[in-house]
């Protein structure tokens, strides 16, 4: 079956466009079925499949700048996104970034011992995300803690209990300034009041569903 001719490709980049410069959507679900489109036509189809496998790319990132400006410009979200919070990443993910270049920093600031259990040194150690990677896909410094490995392992994506988000508020108050200076020389991500948004929201996301928090011990 031969592709549609250059016309009726252009006339769908136009009506992608349209769809999401003035269509309505009452629910982010759409962005997400755009998307899914997108994948599905890769793997098959011709006539429209055939355009949504040829601009897969151009389609996704379309979608996901519209689902991102959509949830940013809500009334409700912008007094808890604010500006810094990276919504890209939140929502669709990133690639895990070595985090070994963060461990000296987090030595120094722990004295080698376990963020959760801080009466045992640390032979090896893991660098953990505090607010887990499985709730905000995003590498941020004043997101991570050192972690010995059974507390790592066992704490897998489970926001951590409040005495341990107390200890994690207190380093970032006291000590937030300084490692964003030490980020900064490292040319390493972080954003202090990003990972703080993000973790009001995730822990008030769980007190309202009655999660379950995980507490070394």
């Amino acid at each position: 079956m031969a592709p549609p001719s250059e016309k009726t490709q252009l006339d769908f980049l136009a009506y992608i466009q349209r769809l999401l410069d003035e269509g309505e959507f009452s629910a982010t679900y759409k962005y997400a079925l755009l998307m899914a489109l997108a994948d599905l036509a890769v793997e098959r189809g011709a006539g429209v499949a055939y355009c949504f496998r040829r601009f897969h790319g151009l389609v996704t990132r379309l979608a996901q700048d519209a689902w991102i400006r959509f949830v940013r410009n809500r009334p409700a979200n912008q007094p808890l996104l604010g500006e810094a919070v990276d919504l890209g990443a939140f929502l669709f993910g990133s690639e895990r970034a070595n985090l070994d270049l963060y461990r000296p920093l987090l030595v120094e600031l722990q004295g080698n011992t376990c963020f959760y259990c801080p009466s045992a040194r640390l032979g090896r150690s893991d660098v953990d995300h505090f607010i887990p990677w499985s709730k905000y896909p995003h590498d941020l410094g004043h997101n991570f803690v050192l972690a010995c490995a059974p507390c790592n392992h066992s704490k897998r994506d489970l926001l951590a209990d409040h005495r341990h988000r107390e200890r994690w508020l207190r380093r970032n108050q006291d000590k937030g300034a300084q490692m964003s200076a030490e980020f900064q020389d490292l040319r390493l991500p972080h954003d202090l009041t990003g990972s703080l948004t993000v973790a009001a929201w995730a822990y008030s996301q769980a007190d309202a569903a009655g999660a379950h928090l995980w507490s070394a011990g």
